[in-house]
């Protein structure tokens, strides 16, 4: 979600025609996370497209790196970003990325706030 979309959650109308802003914004938790692949030859391209695809929402993919592993196998390594009001969905995220098709396994590589 964008940083407007942010925005117009925090405001109300207290009188007619007086805004007031609630300062109430949240960190965001990144997450990186190794995908492995089934097949050496997958199309990582059209995987990604997939994990874009299958996450819950509000949650986005900020980037995807490709990382070679052993004999043309690359894993891909997503960082993702879910709103800070919403830490409960770090479990659907997992899911939703292990299940796909195509999808070997996942590893959690990292977890913070920014």
């Amino acid at each position: 979600m964008n940083d407007a979309a942010n925005l117009a959650d925090h405001i109300s109308v207290q009188n007619a025609g007086s805004l007031v802003l609630k300062v109430s914004f949240l960190a965001k938790i990144a997450i990186e996370m190794k995908i492995y692949p089934e097949d050496a030859n997958a199309d990582l391209n059209e995987l990604k497209e997939r994990i874009k695809g299958s996450l819950p929402k509000g949650v986005s993919v900020h980037r995807f790196n490709e990382e070679p592993v052993a004999f043309g196998l690359k894993v891909l390594i997503a960082s993702i970003v879910i709103p800070g009001d919403e830490a409960g969905l770090m479990e659907p995220v997992e899911e939703a990325v292990k299940t796909l098709s195509g999808v070997s396994q996942i590893e959690v590589m990292m977890v913070r706030r920014v």
